[in-house]
């Protein structure tokens, strides 16, 4: 992946990553079932998809024009880097290492957001304290603030789950469930509550099923928060 060619500035280096979460994983699951060939190569892809994201993502702490920084000790950070991890021990169907890593950020944040669950390259977690993102179909640009909730609803012919458009942002202790469609450049205000329903680009949702509000938008959610 491209990150425009701007140099990766992690506050440690691959092998001390890779030592320091081993070191997690054995202190909250302590099974001795660890492999460190394996989670090497988890971390390696993980940085690769931590550099290209934050390298997309404006604010110091993230990158500027020469750098894209990740430093394991800012919460935000470490909690994306974990649900890499996560996401890429799913795909090599490493179940000891995509339930350890979920869990492990479970633990550390209180987020729920399992490797499972395919997450777009270019998001942003804010202090995601209690957040829960479950299965949803998630375009780049997406933002959640703590609280969030994004999950299906049970029907009788199944469950039916949300699907956001590039840009969506969903405030503090927001949640989409069912079948809701949001367009681009959406925002879900704070305390939002959506079941179902599908709604229009540059839209500002606000107010709780089935009493929703719609106002326009009138920032662009996208440059806004990335470059």
């Amino acid at each position: 992946m491209d990150s425009n060619i701007r140099s990766f500035i992690p506050t440690l280096k691959e092998n001390q990553l890779v030592d320091y979460l081993n070191k997690q994983l054995d202190s909250f699951f302590p099974d001795g079932n660890n492999n460190i060939k394996i989670l090497k190569g988890i971390v390696n892809k993980s940085l690769e998809r931590v550099e290209f994201c934050f390298s997309k993502i404006k604010g110091k702490y993230y990158s500027d024009d020469k750098n894209v920084f990740f430093n394991h000790l800012n919460g935000d950070h470490y909690c994306m880097f974990l649900y890499f991890a996560s996401r890429e021990a799913y795909l090599i169907e490493n179940e000891n290492y995509y339930l350890k890593l979920s869990l492990l950020n479970k633990h550390l944040f209180a987020i729920d957001i399992f490797g499972h669950i395919e997450m777009p390259n270019i998001f942003l977690l804010v202090h995601p304290i209690g957040t829960i993102i479950g299965r949803a179909q998630i375009k780049d640009y997406f933002i959640a603030y703590q609280g969030v909730t994004i999950g299906g609803v049970h029907k009788e012919n199944g469950v039916s789950y949300p699907e956001l458009d590039e840009g969506s942002i969903c405030y503090s202790n927001s949640s989409i469930l069912g079948s809701s469609t949001i367009a681009k450049n959406t925002i879900i205000g704070a305390n939002t509550n959506i079941i179902g329903g599908s709604f229009k680009e540059n839209s500002v949702i606000l107010g709780s099923h089935p009493s929703i509000k719609i106002i326009d938008n009138l920032r662009n959610n996208k440059s806004t928060f990335f470059r």
